[in-house]
Formats: structure tokens, C-alpha cells, sequence
């Protein structure tokens, strides 16, 4: 009897039969890209683009501020939010020095229009008659100035009175006659009318004035960070990390393969989650280097999710089998007692 079942199980294991195998390991989900907004200590503020299908990783300096200029970065509302739009601004800069030339350049601009739509319009008849009567005006004090003056040189040669008041006379009479000689210019401008040379300067400053507002209004609206990807934002607690934002349209899994294991999985294995068929996920990368974790050696398997589920998450260790080549009984049997 005892024969006769040593000769059953001799004949099991070289029955010339196959059977399916798969490899159980678990597997770390991670996004197929992930982007990092974060503040550095010098307050610039980099990006990071990470793609965990490839490996690249672009890290960029999104705003680095100059000495001297008060450089503020905001987040969006958005950025408060659950998911973010690829190309949708979720933050802006703001320039103190910016915004207050910005402001002065265009109250510059107000005042140099309103001074061109006087020249354009001319001399009114009453400021015609406003600069005629101050000229006269000026001119009977320049000639009262003017013979004080005279009465004080007279006296100080006497000895009748200080320096200090003949110069003051001095001084009075020179006011005097640069207030006539404004007067005079004011009065032969309102009778001329506007001079076409000088509404051409006028037009010009306001160009120019103009040309730096739109400059100005430029480098502001270019201040703004968009997000490259569209994700799932997540929130973290971090006094340099202000956003992250995960790629949740497509998810790797990072599959760790004990090394005398290495030989049954390849590109291209297909992998399912514990207790479904091998449809979840499919191998597009084997890391040729070997990772030691708890006194073995691995490998580390890279799966594509071809089957996305809402249960699954950045971040998230599941359980996994990995569809291996048929054995026979007789390979099987060996590599449980461990000969190969």
C-alpha cells in the first residue's frame, strides 16, 4: 500500500502537466507624477515636477526676490480646494515697488492729459485778462522795489542804516523782477494761444508714461504660477511646503521582488490586487540594481494601474500577486524545498 502511494506521488510531481503560479509581495502606490510648491529660506519660491514613470525630476525657481524690493506671494482660492485644473493659477506675486510705481505712474498720466487738453484748448479771454492784470500788477512792485532799493543804497552810503537792510532791499527788489518776468511769460502765453511744439512734448510724455504703465501691468500679470498637472491637492503641514498636488489620473506601484525571486517576473507580468484576477496592473519596469530591507535582497518591480479603483491612493501599501510562468509539479515541489 505504502508502494503504491510513493508511486502516485513519484508520478504527481513528473506528470507532464502545468500549473499556474503567481508571486504575492505588496505593492506602494504612487502617483504618476506629483508637483511641490515650497518656499526655500531665502523666501524664493521653487517648484518641483516629479515623474515617477520616467524618474525625472525639474525643479525650477519660480520667483526669487531682489534685495530691497518687498516681494509677497499669495495662494489662490483654488489652492484651498480638493483638485486643481492644469493651467490654472493657484498663486501670484506681488511687488510692493511695482504696485506704488504703477500707482504714481498713472497719476502722472492723469495730470500730463489734463495739462494737454488745456494746451489743446487754449487761453480763455478772462485768464487772458487775469495775465494782463498780473503783469501790471508785478510791475508797480517791481518799480516800488526798485526805489526802495535805491533809498536804501543812498542811506547805507550815509551810515543811516545796516548792511543787513540793504540786503534785504536787494533781495525783495530781485523777487520783485522774477516775479515780473513770470508774469510776462504767463501773459505772452495766453495771448499766443498753444504752441504746437509744445503739445508734441506733451503728447510725447504721456506715450512714454504709457509705455511703462503697460510694462508695468505686464510684469504683474506674468506673476503668476499655474499648475502644470491636474491632481488632487494635498494639503500639507509643513512650514516650507506651501502645495502639493498628485497626478491621480494614472498610479504606479512600486513592487519590492526578493532576489532568488527574480527570474519568475518580467516586463510586462501581469499583477492583480489580492483576491482579484491579474487585470489590475501590468509590469513596465525592473530596477537592475538590487535594495537590502530586513536582511534581504530585492528588486524593485515598477507596475502600471491599467484598472484604476477609488480605493486606491498615493501613499497606500495593498497586497499583490504577480502572474508568474506555468511550472510543473516537479518545479514547483523544488523551489518549495528551495533547490532553485
Amino acid at each position: 500500500m505504502v508502494s503504491l502511494t510513493l508511486l502516485a506521488v513519484i508520478v504527481g510531481v513528473f506528470a507532464p502537466v502545468d500549473i499556474s503560479t503567481s508571486l504575492r509581495s505588496v505593492g506602494h502606490v504612487v502617483p504618476a507624477q506629483e508637483w511641490v510648491l515650497a518656499r526655500a529660506e531665502n523666501g524664493a519660491i521653487t517648484t518641483t515636477l516629479r515623474d515617477l514613470r520616467t524618474g525625472a525630476v525639474t525643479t525650477t525657481f519660480a520667483a526669487e526676490p531682489s534685495r530691497g524690493d518687498a516681494v509677497r506671494f499669495d495662494l489662490e482660492p483654488v489652492a484651498q480646494g480638493k483638485t486643481v485644473e492644469a493651467g490654472q493659477i493657484v498663486g501670484s506675486f506681488s511687488s510692493g515697488d511695482a504696485m506704488l510705481r504703477l500707482a504714481a505712474v498713472r497719476g502722472d498720466i492723469r495730470a500730463a492729459e489734463a495739462d494737454l487738453r488745456l494746451l489743446r484748448a487754449g487761453a480763455r479771454s478772462e485768464d487772458v485778462q487775469v495775465a494782463e492784470q498780473d503783469a501790471r500788477r508785478v510791475e508797480a512792485q517791481v518799480a516800488q522795489a526798485r526805489q526802495a532799493v535805491e533809498r536804501q543804497r543812498l542811506l547805507f552810503a550815509d551810515g543811516h542804516v545796516s548792511r543787513r537792510t540793504l540786503d534785504d532791499a536787494e533781495s525783495d527788489f530781485q523777487i520783485a523782477q522774477a516775479a515780473h518776468a513770470a508774469a510776462l511769460a504767463r501773459r505772452q502765453a495766453t495771448a499766443a494761444g498753444p504752441r504746437p511744439e509744445a503739445i508734441g512734448v506733451a503728447q510725447a510724455r504721456i506715450s512714454r508714461l504709457k509705455a511703462e504703465e503697460q510694462q508695468l501691468n505686464e510684469r504683474l500679470t506674468l506673476d503668476v504660477l499655474r499648475a502644470p498637472i491636474s491632481g488632487r491637492i494635498h494639503h500639507v503641514f509643513s512650514p516650507d511646503t506651501l502645495l502639493s498636488v498628485v497626478d491621480t489620473s494614472s498610479y504606479r506601484l512600486l513592487i519590492p521582488i526578493r532576489w532568488e525571486q527574480r527570474e519568475r517576473v518580467s516586463v510586462g507580468s501581469a499583477v492583480g490586487f489580492d483576491g482579484s484576477s491579474f487585470t489590475g496592473a501590468r509590469i513596465v519596469d525592473l530596477t537592475p540594481a538590487a535594495a537590502r530591507a530586513g536582511g534581504q535582497v530585492y528588486l524593485v518591480a515598477t507596475a502600471e494601474v491599467t484598472e484604476p479603483s477609488a480605493h486606491l491612493v498615493p501613499g497606500l501599501r495593498v497586497p499583490v500577486a504577480i502572474e508568474t510562468p506555468p511550472q510543473t509539479p516537479a518545479m514547483l515541489l523544488a523551489s518549495l524545498i528551495g533547490w532553485q
